[in-house]
């Protein structure tokens, strides 16, 4: 529906224009992690309140889950440009605040789907982290993670 693909377009929009601009300041470029907060709340303000962008998985999901997911990771590691310490703080109030409900439904809706579990194994993805081996692992490009979910599920609503 055009309402659906223009709800895609926001989203999407928002994420790449504003996400990751702010994940990007915090993983790169030494600013403090708590800009992650914002970041999450106003995401998790684009979602309705159950499923998914759309209600059922879309091309807004897809565009989302790699770096969504890869940046609740870093957080949990700690890796990034900032003082040890403060990566793990951000991610305890992901996992604890009430107001991060509905973004960890979310999350957890996106680890659940099988196209999501190849391109980010929870095993291979905590060996990454804590072994310092990410040059060793031969781990999914962001492109092949989204061709991936696109291949598995050819029903998913890709007309944004």
């Amino acid at each position: 529906s055009p309402l659906e693909r223009a709800t895609m377009r926001v989203f999407i929009a928002s994420f790449t224009e504003q996400f990751l601009a702010v994940f990007a300041q915090v993983a790169f470029g030494g600013k403090s992690p708590s800009m992650m907060l914002d970041a999450y709340d106003a995401l998790q303000a684009r979602l309705p309140s159950t499923g998914f962008v759309v209600d059922k998985f879309s091309i807004a999901d897809i565009a989302a889950a790699p770096l969504l997911l890869r940046s609740v990771l870093t957080l949990e590691h700690d890796i990034g440009k900032y003082p040890v310490g403060e990566g793990r703080e951000i991610f305890e109030a992901l996992q604890s605040e009430p107001r991060f409900a509905r973004l960890r439904k979310y999350l957890g809706d996106l680890r659940a789907r099988p196209s999501v579990q190849k391109i980010m194994p929870e095993d291979v993805s905590a060996f990454w982290f804590s072994q310092g081996a990410a040059h060793k692992l031969n781990h999914v490009t962001l492109e092949d993670a989204v061709l991936a979910m696109l291949h598995e599920y050819p029903d998913v609503q890709r007309d944004y």
